[in-house]
């Protein structure tokens, strides 16, 4: 109905451990924010050769001022690429791609000779993620003869890769005299297939184009008969990408004044992933302190529930109500008043504070129950304290981790590896062995190749995770 709207958890006793836990599951370091980055800045390069080729090769016709040229440039992230080399989840890795839409950059423009504008250069956006790479199989002709009549085509004939090899080309170049249909197989039939990736056959065909222009246009073909399209939609497929948009200017006097600069510049790379980073370890830090406040919320609810000076089932219901009411509400009216969002029937409760964060909304007072709580005065008793005999316990799962041959397998670079030589590559490494202490699944250590039947998997999840 267009109003603004509220979820509350309220969480069961039992699961307080396991979500606690949880919550440092889509947390990354900075080796791993710099992996990503690394990865766009391969992807920047690429794209921006391919503009170079578009130019020089004349691929597209485009009315363009030699001082000034502005076009976007779209570039592809393998999905499965990165998962497996930053070691998160797709889902942590396109929020720091939204995390990057967010960027706070702004440039200066000299504009004559007494005069500048500040202007406001979003890094990047991020259109979602794509089947980037497809395969098209000619039916009815050759790739150079449907190119003189087909961008769609001229563009992958500049982007995209032969599969067949030399020898099978010869027998589809001759008069096609000799060799029967099994020697030849499905090649029998067609002109050959080609592999290439959307995001970059879109820059071959215009600064206008988009994913579902070249989609649009391979259907109209695979409808003609001409061509046979094949994209691998299965869900852990190698063909889905996230499909990135950077603005790109360039200058003859100022030269690059766009995002694309900034992942070439050491310094920029530096303040973006001090940036991510901090937004990152906030999130996490939040959703660990929600676990706690819900927690000891309950707590609070349990020991008055049980109070008998409380009254009857329905007194108890009532104080219920109200207190989670109080607990968590809402500024729903936008003016610094936080409001319950129950029915009707249900007593509404008004708090009035200057700072109604969730760090600060921890007090209320049931002034008409007789009942002054502080939340804060009574600790969560969610973890425990390490103490000196299971430390020796946990460094000696540690080193025994550290030779477990799947972490110490070395993944070619940028990609990220449990080794000890730096203080960024420690944090990694100390964060993926505290995930299997705590039971948190990751690409690299899942059920799914075994590690949730290892003997420390979840072993001390007792302990706070920061601690570990």
């Amino acid at each position: 109905d267009g109003h603004p709207s509220t979820a509350y958890a309220l969480l069961v006793e039992e699961e307080a451990l396991s979500r606690h836990s949880l919550a440092h599951s889509d947390g990354i370091g900075e080796w791993q924010v710099r992996c990503i980055l690394l990865y766009v800045q391969s992807a920047v390069e690429e794209g921006l050769e391919d503009l170079r080729r578009r130019k020089m090769e004349n691929v597209v016709n485009e009315s363009e001022d030699d001082d000034v040229v502005v076009q976007k440039l779209d570039v592809g992230v393998n999905v499965k690429s990165i998962v497996e080399a930053v070691d998160a989840k797709s889902e942590t890795i396109e929020t720091v791609f939204s995390i990057l839409e967010q960027y706070p950059y702004t440039q200066q423009e000299q504009m004559e000779e007494n005069y500048s504008q500040e202007l406001q250069i979003r890094l990047l956006n991020l259109e979602g993620i794509v089947y980037d790479e497809c395969i098209i199989t000619l039916k009815q002709t050759f790739l150079e003869k449907l190119a003189k009549t087909e961008p769609v085509i001229r563009a992958i004939q500049h982007c995209g890769t032969k599969l067949e090899s030399t020898e099978i080309n010869d027998i589809l170049d001759s008069s096609g005299t000799g060799g029967t249909a099994i020697q030849k197989g499905f090649h029998a039939y067609t002109f050959g297939s080609y592999k290439f990736s959307v995001c970059r056959c879109i820059k071959f065909i215009g600064m206008h184009a988009e994913p579902r222009h070249i989609f649009a246009a391979l259907r109209r073909l695979q409808n003609t008969g001409a061509v046979e399209l094949y994209m691998d939609t299965c869900r852990s497929s190698m063909g889905k990408s996230f499909h990135l948009r950077l603005l790109t200017m360039y200058n003859n006097e100022n030269g690059n004044i766009s995002g694309v600069a900034l992942f070439q510049s050491p310094k920029h790379v530096d303040e973006i992933c001090r940036f991510i980073l901090q937004r990152i370890e906030k999130q996490e830090r939040v959703c660990a302190e929600k676990v706690e406040h819900i927690h000891s919320l309950l707590q609070s609810l349990d020991k008055k529930g049980s109070d008998e000076s409380v009254g009857g089932e329905e007194e108890k219901q009532k104080l219920f109500r109200s207190m989670v009411s109080r607990r968590l509400s809402v500024d729903v009216a936008g003016s610094g008043g936080l409001q319950s969002t129950y029915d009707g029937d249900h007593d509404d409760a008004t708090v009035h504070d200057e700072d109604h964060s969730f760090e600060k909304k921890n007090k209320f007072d049931l002034t008409e129950e007789g009942y002054n709580e502080d939340l804060t005065s009574k600790p969560s008793p969610i973890h425990e304290d390490i103490i000196e005999v299971d430390a020796k316990k946990i460094w000696t799962d540690c080193r025994s981790l550290l030779t477990d041959p799947s972490m110490s397998l070395r993944r070619p670079h940028p990609a990220v590896n449990p080794i000890t030589r730096s203080d960024v590559e420690i944090e990694y490494t100390s964060r993926c062995i505290a995930k299997v202490l705590h039971g948190i699944e990751s690409p690299r250590m899942n059920y799914g190749n075994g590690w949730g039947q290892h003997l420390l998997w979840g072993k001390w999840r007792k302990y706070r995770f920061y601690n570990l």
